[in-house]
C-alpha cells in the first residue's frame, strides 16, 4: 500500500519521518553472521542474532563477500544480496535440468519451528564461493522496568506519545472492523 502526502503536508511529514528515523538509529546494528550449516537444498544457513542486547527484529540490508561468480572475481568482493521470499528459493536450486546463474546472492528469512530460532538462508550459484554475510537490521529494544526505575527505556521520550497514539489507532481500527463483521443474533 502506497502512502501519499499532499504538497501542503510534505515538509511536515518529511520532518516527522526524519525525526523518527533518527530516534531509532540506536537500534540499527550491522553484524557479520557465522554460518551454522547448509540446508538439504545446498543453501548456507546463518542464525539471526538472538541474545537480548542484539536480538534481531527487522531486516534492513545485507551483503556477502563472494569469489568467482559469473564475473570471475579472483578475490573476495562485497556484493549486495537480494531479499527473496522463502517460497521463491526453489528457483535457485541446481537440478539436472536447471543450473541457475545468480548475479546477486539470494537471501530469505526463515523461522525454524524445531529449533525456535530465526535464520537467513543464502543461495549462490555453482560458480560462486560464498565468504561471509553481513546483516544490517533493527534490533529489539531492551526491556525496561517503569515500576522501580532500575532500567529506563532506550527510546527517546519524544516518540512515546506517538507509539501510544499508533497503538490506540490500531485498537480503534480493529474494534471498528470487529463491529462491522459481527452479525446481530436476531438476523439469520
Amino acid at each position: 500500500m502506497m502512502n501519499y502526502v499532499g504538497d501542503d503536508q510534505m515538509e511536515t511529514e518529511t520532518n516527522i519521518h526524519t525525526r523518527n528515523t533518527d530516534s531509532i538509529k540506536s537500534l540499527l546494528v550491522e553484524k557479520e553472521l557465522t554460518a551454522t550449516g547448509t540446508t538439504i537444498n545446498g543453501f548456507t544457513r546463518y542464525r539471526l542474532p538472538y541474545v537480548p542486547t542484539e536480538e534481531y527484529f527487522l531486516y534492513v540490508h545485507s551483503f556477502s563477500k563472494v569469489k568467482g561468480t559469473y564475473k570471475q572475481y579472483k578475490d573476495f568482493v562485497r556484493v549486495d544480496n537480494q531479499l527473496v521470499k522463502y517460497r521463491n528459493l526453489g528457483k535457485f536450486i541446481k537440478t539436472a535440468y536447471n543450473t541457475p546463474i545468480i548475479r546477486q546472492p539470494a537471501v530469505a528469512l526463515v523461522s525454524d519451528p524445531t529449533t525456535k530460532y530465526n535464520y537467513i538462508e543464502v543461495a549462490v550459484d555453482a560458480y560462486t564461493t560464498l565468504g561471509n554475510v553481513t546483516l544490517t537490521y533493527y534490533r529489539k529494544p531492551l526491556r525496561f522496568n517503569t515500576t522501580d526505575g532500575a532500567s529506563k527505556c532506550e527510546l527517546p521520550e519524544s516518540i512515546h506519545s506517538e507509539i501510544v497514539d499508533l497503538a490506540v489507532n490500531m485498537f480503534i481500527t480493529e474494534g471498528k472492523y470487529r463491529l462491522q463483521v459481527k452479525q446481530p443474533n436476531n438476523q439469520q
